[in-house]
Parts: C-alpha cells; sequence; structure tokens
C-alpha cells in the first residue's frame, strides 16, 4: 500500500487535546485518522450519527452538528480496519 501526505487545517487546542486522548489510548493521531477515514469509506458514511442540534455542537466543515456514536468496535475489529 502507498501512502501520501494530507494536510488539514483544525483547530490547535482541537489537535492537542485529540492527540493527547489518542496518546492515553495507546494510538498515534495519524492511525486514529486513518482508522476514521477506513471505517468511513467501509460503512460509506460517517461512523457515527450526525444530527443537528441547538443544544450541543461542534464545528464540522461549515456547518455544526451535534455528534453522538456508541464505538463498540473490539480490539480484533480495530485492527482489521487499520491493517487494511
Amino acid at each position: 500500500m502507498s501512502t501520501v501526505n494530507a494536510t488539514i487545517q483544525l483547530d490547535s487546542v482541537l489537535k492537542q487535546e485529540s492527540q493527547e486522548l489518542f496518546d492515553r489510548l495507546g494510538w498515534s493521531w495519524n492511525e486514529a485518522i486513518a482508522l476514521f477515514l477506513r471505517q468511513s469509506v467501509r460503512e460509506q458514511a460517517f461512523p457515527f450519527r450526525v444530527e443537528t442540534s441547538v443544544s450541543k455542537r461542534i464545528g464540522v466543515g461549515k456547518g455544526k452538528f451535534a455528534v453522538r456514536g456508541d464505538f463498540d468496535a473490539d480490539n480484533a475489529q480495530i485492527a482489521d480496519t487499520l491493517t487494511r
């Protein structure tokens, strides 16, 4: 599998907080992003439910969306996703 470099622009606090979280979980930031992308392609959708909400909003692209999800994959499923 060949790789490419990708550049994204995001809030520096979000980057730092997410990197700290993934470090605690034993994942690199790149592995976590790759997992999100692989799972999105596999499901042909976001791997979590996205809905508009007034009470709970986060910035995503130009819109704001609430994110709720139950990430119940076991370690074998996650490893399988990362190696595909």
